[in-house]
């Protein structure tokens, strides 16, 4: 046996423990590699989530106005070093030192339900007396509820469609997933929701027994995740339960490609109680109006420094949009900046991370079956049309209105739904695999170099040593330097265990699972 062979088949045995392990000490390592304040809009996920469980003495009390609540000095307020790149977070450190005890009235947060109710909530249980002891046990907390639920997903799915879930989020995490998934922003949770309903959903009529109702657990855990954060991700949770549905209810048939399977009662609990879940969630939100009267989410004030661009004609308005969309899908991959868009990182993060999700995802097209074509072009044209829409009842460019982090979880769902089958009928070399590897692992480690540099001295200081005369960082013997090596590390042995795990890929339905139906042959050309 060749000797890699013999190295790698111990990693691979504990590679299904190590994975899960590793992801969360990256994202525990993003957790820390930026201060309190870091995320988009974190001045108003402060207060909304001190005030998540309603009013409370010396938390959330009673504000100068209807529309306001009092929150501690160090809660309320602007970031001083917000939108200015060359500001390290070193001015930040004074409001962290005002008394938790003098509460202050503030309007900023979501004291009118702009949000859902559910991030707010959960996070809020945390909430102590010191700030940042605080937010870090809540970055730490959002960290594991997102890796706990891929994690239950990828043990429960069969072996032949765990690559979904693994290769999914591995060309999708960094560096925009990483630093959203250890914050406290409402779009951590969003972001691999929709994938996780799609997968969760797709098992959960694949399988058979206890596994069936394990799935569908999991999935109502997801769902809630999605639904209970950000209005746009409850319409992507749809989304994604619709195409679970069209994948495995609609069925090629011998008179009639439309004609329906016959349905069990019981496979309409899971789907039932996630459309339930996410027009509850999306309904209750201002979010949902502000959506759907043309407005952005900073018009419903999310972000109310945010400019408004002068009116522009219709036709010039739709051919400059209709161009430059796609900038807001390269944005996951990095090409956007991080923060509140103050953070840029390095040109070979964007790249590398844009040329491994195409290769991935075009390697999987050869075993897409005609439905799972139409459902990623069903996709991929809200990838297009639903920022074109937006801008346009904005009456603003790319760049004015929409976010990258307001379509990631499309992106996400798109690969998750073109690398279902992807593990049957071949597999990707040796080579490619170590590419991709390298390639992301390089990524995540600069992306979090360029992170943790913008805080700690501001980007007008450059130098690979982060421990170099620093103006800002945590109250902890753990240096930046040792946060970064450990990040990504981490990162890189989690690519490695991921990798290990795709030679044990089943190329047959596994245990537990429906046998698969004639007409789910890939797409052919003649």
């Amino acid at each position: 046996m060749p000797r890699w062979k013999r190295l790698l088949n111990p990693a691979r045995r504990y590679s299904i423990f190590l994975a899960p392990v590793l992801l969360l000490v990256t994202l525990l390592a993003w957790s820390v590699a930026s201060p309190v304040g870091s995320s988009p809009d974190e001045d108003f996920h402060l207060a909304s989530i001190w005030c998540g469980q309603g009013e409370r003495e010396g938390v959330c009390e009673p504000g100068a106005t209807a529309v306001e609540q009092s929150v501690p000095a160090p809660v309320a307020g602007g970031i001083c070093y917000a939108l200015e790149s060359s500001l390290s977070a070193e001015c930040y450190e004074e409001r962290m030192d005002a008394p938790v005890e003098q509460m202050v009235s503030t309007g900023r947060g979501n004291f009118t339900s702009i949000y859902p109710a559910g991030f707010y909530w959960v996070n809020s249980l945390l909430v102590g007396e010191n700030v940042e002891t605080s937010v870090l046990a809540m970055r730490a907390l959002n960290a594991i509820l997102v890796v706990g639920v891929l994690t239950a997903l990828y043990a429960l799915l069969p072996r032949s469609r765990r690559n979904a879930v693994a290769l999914a989020v591995t060309i999708t995490l960094i560096p925009l997933g990483a630093f959203l998934v250890a914050s406290i922003n409402p779009s951590g949770w969003a972001i691999f929701a929709a994938l996780a309903v799609f997968v969760g959903l797709s098992g959960f009529f694949e399988s058979e027994g206890r596994r069936r109702y394990a799935l569908g657990g999991v999935t109502l855990v997801a769902a809630f995740m999605g639904t209970g954060s950000r209005a746009d991700s409850a319409a992507y949770v749809v989304v994604a339960a619709f195409s679970a549905i069209f994948l495995h209810w609609w069925r090629p048939g011998t008179a009639s490609w439309w004609r329906p399977v016959r349905l069990r009662w019981s496979d309409l609990v899971a789907p039932a109680l996630v459309l339930t879940m996410a027009a509850a969630f999306f309904f209750a939100s201002r979010q949902s109006r502000a959506l759907s009267s043309g407005n952005t989410i900073s018009a419903a004030m999310e972000d109310p420094t945010a400019d408004t661009p002068g009116k522009l004609g219709m036709g010039q308005l739709l051919w400059d949009n209709g161009m430059n969309v796609p900038s807001l899908w390269a944005g996951v991959f990095g090409s956007w900046d991080l923060g509140w868009l103050d953070t840029e990182m390095p040109a070979f993060v964007a790249v590398g991370g844009l040329v491994v999700f195409g290769a991935i995802v075009f390697t999987a097209l050869p075993h897409v079956t005609r439905r799972d074509g139409l459902v990623l072009a069903g996709i991929l044209g809200l990838l297009w049309l639903l920022p074109m829409v937006l801008m346009f009842r904005a009456n603003a460019p790319v760049g004015g209105a929409v976010q990258p982090r307001y379509i990631m979880p499309l992106m996400v769902l798109l690969a998750g739904v073109a690398l279902w089958r992807s593990a049957v009928g071949g597999r990707l070399s040796r080579g490619q695999l170590g590419l991709m590897v390298a390639t992301l692992a390089l990524a995540n480690s600069f992306a979090m170099h360029n992170n943790i540099r913008r805080y700690v001295t501001g980007d007008d200081v450059t130098g690979f040593n982060l421990n170099a005369l620093p103006e800002w960082w945590w109250d902890s013997a753990v240096s930046p330097m040792v946060v970064w090596l450990v990040g990504s590390a981490a990162f890189a042995g989690f690519l490695l265990a991921i990798v290990s795990r795709m030679g044990a890929w089943d190329r047959t339905p596994g245990a537990g699972t429906r046998a698969a139906v004639p007409g789910d042959e890939p797409l052919t050309v003649s």
